[in-house]
């Protein structure tokens, strides 16, 4: 009887396991999600700014950065990549759009600070310029 038990237990796990981490592994993607992976605390204005991050994979992404707006996608696995190219000494606002639907975005902001040497950053997060607070998509 405690054999039966032990197995019963182990099958429920293995059967929660299958159906929480399959969807991920054939997507080869967080399905709804979208993230910045390597983005730095500060830029030199002398060196690219290269942004990357997860979306839905194939999907189209938009990226606001500096006042302009570019566009990438996300390959097969959900990776996608922007080089943005170089910027002068500031605080700016970087937006990705991952348009999943013609009726569903992703939206993720995160704040790029470009400066010559090492700055201290420990301003209060609410003193910067957050992209979030300039773009609006219904």
């Amino acid at each position: 009887m405690r054999k039966i038990i032990i197995l019963f237990i182990i099958f429920f796990i293995v059967i929660f396991l299958l159906l929480t981490l399959l969807p991920r592994f054939l997507t080869g993607s967080d399905a709804e999600n979208l993230t910045f992976n390597n983005i730095k605390s500060a830029y030199n204005p002398n060196e690219d700014i290269i942004i990357s991050g997860r979306a839905p994979k194939n999907t189209d992404m938009i990226i606001f950065f500096n006042g302009e707006l570019s566009l990438s996608k996300s390959d097969n696995r959900g990776y996608w990549s922007a080089d943005l190219g170089k910027a002068d000494e500031g605080r700016y606002g970087f937006q990705a759009v991952a348009r999943v639907s013609p009726d569903k975005d992703l939206v993720q902001s995160t704040q790029i600070i470009v400066a010559k040497n090492n700055v201290n950053f420990s301003q209060k997060l609410t003193d910067y310029v957050r992209a979030g607070l300039f773009f609006q998509f219904k």
